[in-house]
């Protein structure tokens, strides 16, 4: 049943996807109350034989439109068409076969240009995917945070943390900083970052041993005093799965990233989405440190309560890998 009420909660959504299941319950309960329509229609002399349709009827098909044209396009979606194949169904018969051929394929078992993988399980395997070195390293950064004094305005700590080798020494971190001010609301993303990035603390974004307790004035390729609001570009949803879809298929990680290892990515993304948040990329195209990182791409996502920053950090140090550093380039 959920399902179908899906059908109305997204009422024109045509971005995203939508699972076989999702689509064909949906279809199958809209189409037995129109049954019921029809029949209900017949008893009261509602019906109209001349139009072939009833009042009851004619009302629900109107409503129920636009949500279904929206939910066969993120059905495509999901097998990783373009939308506008829905148009097949202009040309009777023929096209409608075709459609319901398409239809009937299986979503892609992975993120694709679409979205992430619909699975209501994805959104807990973000505290699932830590590894045990990375929960070793977790404790170790409790234990030296006392020595890391946090300055002020931005008093944040470490809530949890998570690293995962990818493909090709290729590292995913994905880390999350409580905000313990709240008068942090007032303050726009992209200044509220650019605080977050000053302070030495944001070095646990990727777990650096250099960042839990000396200051070594980088965060990553970038001097840490020189941040400003405009290093971080801020993007939609759509825009931020596009572009993780791009580094997990980029030259880097090449094709060789199996479902298993896309999990914590998948989930980091899943957990954006269900909480809403502002959405930004560090991006300093002429940091004087890139040249040591064969791949450095960060994003920042700070929580629509502004209670917290969640980073996610994939990273390979060029100069320990320097058959890699010509793919430096974004």
């Amino acid at each position: 049943m959920n399902y179908y009420l899906d059908l109305f909660r997204k009422y024109a959504d045509f971005e995203g996807r939508a699972s076989r299941a999702e689509f064909w319950t949906g279809a199958l309960v809209s189409f037995f109350i129109e049954i019921g329509f029809v029949f209900l229609e017949h008893r009261l002399g509602l019906y109209s034989d001349e139009y072939r349709i009833g009042l009851f009827s004619f009302v629900y098909g109107g409503v129920a439109f636009v949500p279904s044209l929206a939910v066969i396009v993120r059905r495509l979606h999901d097998a990783n068409l373009n939308g506008l194949l829905i148009l097949v169904a202009l040309f009777p018969i023929v096209g409608w076969i075709a459609l319901l051929i398409l239809l009937l394929l299986p979503g892609q078992s992975r993120m694709n240009r679409y979205g992430l993988v619909v699975k209501k399980k994805v959104a807990s395997e973000y505290d699932q995917a830590r590894s045990e070195v990375a929960h070793r390293k977790m404790l170790r950064e409790k234990r030296l945070a006392a020595k890391l004094p946090i300055p002020e305005p931005i008093p944040l700590s470490l809530e949890n943390s998570m690293a995962a080798e990818l493909h090709n020494s290729v590292v995913f971190y994905c880390t999350r900083f409580a905000l313990n001010d709240p008068t942090l609301k007032s303050q726009s993303g992209a200044s509220l970052l650019t605080s977050f990035l000053r302070d030495p603390a944001s070095d646990r974004s990727f777990l650096a041993d250099d960042g839990l307790g000396t200051d070594t004035g980088s965060h990553g390729p970038f001097r840490r005093a020189d941040a400003v609001p405009d290093w971080f570009e801020p993007m939609t949803t759509v825009e931020l799965f596009r572009r993780a879809l791009g580094i997990l298929d980029g030259p880097v990680l090449g094709a060789g990233l199996t479902p298993e290892q896309r999990k914590p990515v998948e989930a980091w993304l899943q957990s954006v989405v269900s909480s809403g948040d502002e959405v930004f990329e560090l991006s300093v195209h002429d940091a004087p440190g890139r040249s040591q990182w064969a791949l450095y791409r960060e994003f920042l996502c700070i929580r629509s309560d502004h209670s917290a920053i969640l980073v996610a950090v994939f990273c390979r140090e060029a100069e320990r890998f320097p058959e890699l550093a010509s793919a430096s380039q974004r």
